[in-house]
């Protein structure tokens, strides 16, 4: 199940020297991410140069830039990452190339993702003077949105309804250089929207990144079974009867027989059963009639699939 392993923050801070503090991930924990808004006394802002924990290097997910709204200022908001994060209690240190990178930042590590492909695609917006910012990015079933909110000044930022927040920092020291950092998920599939709101308007950002769940149909059994050879080309579901390609749904898991596959990729469940593929997802055209199906397995690509399966793609 995926769910929050911890929480930490650091407020009033400037990244130049490296600035650090304490994280603990525990034993389950399978992703970490930072959100951090930061900005500068120019409208040229540089990114943060690099994030560690525990000594290991961190990657940068996205960024947005977003200007002041009156003096100039560039504020950056930025979301980093590492997957399987060391346990214990470790120091997050955060580094920026310019010497007034002044900011703030939140962290949160979670248990249950999906191994080293735990995102979707996510999306980024950003406003000048507004009192609120919102984002659609599609969800996993079981999985959740994480929503990186950042803003100009340090006055508050509230999470939109069904969005759970995850902690908050902000850097407050004057001299028009007040900014705040906030972050928080939701539960959700499909289409998920998440938001920021403020009651004055100031300029805003905003993140979503759909986080993908290691158990999202990996324990459910299989829920699709298909041979590339059968003549009429059928999907059929644990019953053995015939889907209709329109009907098939992503984050499940499909099995092809009649292909001998020449190696196996370890998953929660299955690890040792090359036929089984977990779909990510699916696309159909009614017009033309085809059927495409992304799955885990590289073996059980197009090229072979479309030569096994005629016209259809899986």
């Amino acid at each position: 199940m995926l769910d929050v392993d911890a929480l930490s923050e650091i407020n009033d801070v400037n990244f130049k020297a490296g600035q650090n503090w304490a994280h603990t991930c525990g034993d389950a924990a399978t992703l970490l991410l930072v959100a951090i808004c930061h900005n500068q006394a120019d409208a040229t802002a540089a990114d943060i140069a690099g994030i560690t924990y525990a000594g290991a290097a961190l990657t940068k997910l996205d960024n947005i830039k977003f200007l002041d709204t009156g003096t100039n200022h560039q504020n950056n908001l930025e979301v980093w990452y590492i997957y399987s994060p060391a346990t214990g209690v470790n120091n997050i240190v955060a580094t920026s190339g310019v010497a007034d990178a002044y900011g703030c930042a939140v962290a949160v590590s979670y248990t249950g993702t999906r191994g080293a492909d735990a995102f979707g695609t996510h999306a980024i917006a950003a406003t000048g003077l507004g009192v609120s910012i919102s984002v659609n990015v599609t969800g996993y079933e079981d999985g959740l949105v994480f929503a990186a909110g950042g803003g100009e000044a340090d006055d508050a930022i509230a999470a939109a309804a069904g969005q759970t927040s995850r902690g908050t920092a902000d850097y407050s020291l004057g001299a028009g250089r007040d900014n705040i950092v906030t972050a928080s998920d939701k539960v959700g599939a499909g289409t998920v929207t998440v938001s920021y709101t403020r009651g004055v308007a100031r300029a805003l950002a905003i993140i979503g990144i759909p986080i993908r769940p290691a158990e999202a149909g990996r324990r459910r059994g299989i829920s699709y079974n298909f041979d590339i050879w059968d003549p009429d080309q059928k999907i059929l579901n644990e019953q053995g009867r015939n889907v209709p390609p329109w009907e098939i749904k992503r984050d499940r898991w499909i099995r092809v027989t009649g292909l001998l596959l020449p190696s196996s990729e370890a998953y929660d469940s299955f690890a040792d059963d090359p036929e089984v593929a977990y779909i990510e997802s699916v696309t159909y055209d009614d017009v033309a009639g085809s059927l495409n199906i992304k799955t885990s397995r590289g073996e059980l690509g197009e090229v072979i699939l479309a030569r096994a399966s005629g016209r259809k793609t899986l």
